[in-house]
């Protein structure tokens, strides 16, 4: 999965410029969420957007137009070796979260929050009602692993 990040200054026309010719929705407000293109992009926050998705050519794109210097309010680092994302689904999902993150951590379809998961700085980007993708530095992914597992086992049963 790569994971592209998007550093503006103000509302800058080269970024949303970018995106557009990616075929990328840009995300208006902090925390919005959008699928475009086969990929997830959020703004997490006022300045930054994350594009994350299968090593597609939209983030190739955007990551070729604002390779840093070659724009001035604007740039886009590869951090597809230093983020991870991995896609949780299922049944009574938003139960399983709970027992990681404060319920109101959790977003609804078409959202994204920053939250930590075990302590863990996360975000999570909510694409529809039945999947979250989250997003973590991959140097916790062992960690994560393990509680992802250890709360899953005691969350459903009767």
């Amino acid at each position: 999965m790569g994971v592209a990040i998007v550093r503006h200054f103000g509302d800058s026309p080269k970024a949303r410029e970018a995106f557009d010719e990616a075929g990328l929705a840009w995300p208006d407000k902090t925390l919005d969420m959008h699928s475009s293109n086969g990929n997830l992009v959020a703004r997490r926050h006022a300045s930054e957007v994350v594009v994350a998705g299968e090593r597609s050519r939209s983030i190739r794109q955007v990551l070729a137009a604002l390779a840093p210097g070659r724009v001035p309010d604007a740039m886009a680092i590869d951090l597809s070796h230093g983020l991870g994302v991995v896609e949780l689904h299922g049944p009574r999902l938003d139960d399983w979260l709970a027992r990681m993150v404060d319920r109101s951590a959790i977003p609804a379809a078409g959202r994204a929050s920053r939250c930590r998961l075990v302590d863990i700085p996360v975000m999570l980007l909510r694409p529809a009602d039945e999947s979250v993708q989250l997003v973590a530095d991959r140097a916790f992914f062992p960690y994560l692993s393990h509680w992802l597992a250890f709360a899953h086992e005691g969350a459903f049963s009767a």
